[in-house]
């Protein structure tokens, strides 16, 4: 891992706030659209993908990341879907009350 980049955000474009020596270690937290979220002691940000050693727990845990992600933007389009409803409902209400 010579001269991994830890950047503020997950993001190819975002700010660089640590470069990386060889050997050391990372701990992972978290994976966002192809980085992982990562400290290395007191410093934290995220980490490209490719900058990591995977093996098979590391894979498990991205595609558990990947499936939870897929499930909260579904719960949150279904949100939305029924938010728009009532919103029709009401509107529709509105137009068959006599005043």
């Amino acid at each position: 891992m010579i001269n991994a980049k830890l950047k503020k955000a997950p993001d190819v474009m975002g700010e660089i706030i640590l470069t990386l020596e060889k050997g050391e270690k990372i701990i992972i937290l978290d994976y966002v659209d192809d980085f992982f979220g990562v400290c290395v002691n007191s410093v934290c940000g995220y980490m490209h993908e490719t900058w990591i050693l995977k093996n098979g727990k590391l894979d498990e845990f991205t595609r558990l990341k990947i499936q939870e992600k897929k499930e909260l933007n579904k719960l949150d389009y279904e949100r939305k879907v029924k938010q728009e409803d009532k919103e029709f409902a009401e509107i529709e209400s509105r137009n068959y009350i006599k005043n």
